[in-house]
């Protein structure tokens, strides 16, 4: 024989392992104010049997079909391979454009580099004098230092 109990929101909401620190606590008070105002509603009987039935439906979700059973819906796969083409096309794109500025970039400076007047021979460079004549600037022009000031 099974015996049916009427539950109330004070038996529900009623706090009998309550340790005596949190009994201080004012919002903790307040709280059981407000719970003890409450009037007082029947639970149904089967509340229990509710409860139980809510989570067996969410833990009993229906197995996935196997993968090609996708391609008997095109509705449901088209979209996402159609995104996905249009995501690697995007990236190829990019990537060429990348690569033929920097291939200019590269043939500008190729170009910058040959049109540089050619250095002068080894033999120029044995000759101490001569160095020392390249690297040589010239003095200040004292007079026009003069009329700038």
């Amino acid at each position: 024989m099974k015996h049916k109990r009427n539950f109330t929101a004070t038996t529900v909401f009623k706090r009998t392992d309550m340790k005596q620190d949190d009994r201080h606590n004012p919002l903790d008070a307040k709280l059981d104010a407000l719970f003890r105002a409450l009037p007082d509603k029947p639970v149904p009987s089967n509340f229990t049997a509710r409860v139980l039935q809510g989570l067996d439906r969410e833990t009993a979700r229906p197995a996935s079909p196997p993968w090609w059973e996708m391609f008997r819906h095109p509705l449901q796969w088209a979209p996402r391979a159609a995104m996905t083409a249009l995501a690697l096309w995007l990236g190829m794109f990019s990537y060429q454009y990348h690569t033929q500025t920097e291939r200019r970039a590269y043939e500008r400076s190729l170009e910058a580099v040959t049109q540089v007047a050619s250095l002068p021979s080894p033999d120029v460079l044995k000759d101490f004098n001569a160095i020392r004549h390249m690297s040589a600037t010239p003095a200040a022009d004292h007079d026009l230092l003069a009329l700038m000031q």
